[in-house]
């Protein structure tokens, strides 16, 4: 999900121009790019859910033992 959600970040902000605050304490804070992770992450979401809904079978929720151990098998 986070490598999702990166991906739709990168390409709806691939044009914007870089930017570099001048106050140490305030650099990573920009609001748009909150919104647009916010975004992506609505978007990220909504596609694992349709994804889920329309093939259940891509990502198996219960799990089952590949191997049990018997009476034969080596300790």
């Amino acid at each position: 999900m986070l490598i999702a959600t990166a991906l739709v970040v990168v390409v709806r902000t691939a044009r914007w121009a870089a930017t570099a605050s001048t106050d140490a304490l305030c650099a990573d804070v920009h609001p748009e790019l909150d919104k647009e992770i916010d975004f992506a992450l609505r978007i990220t979401d909504r596609v694992l859910h349709g994804l889920l809904r329309r093939h259940p079978g891509m990502f198996p929720q219960k799990q089952t033992p590949i191997y049990e151990v018997d009476e034969d098998s080596p300790a």
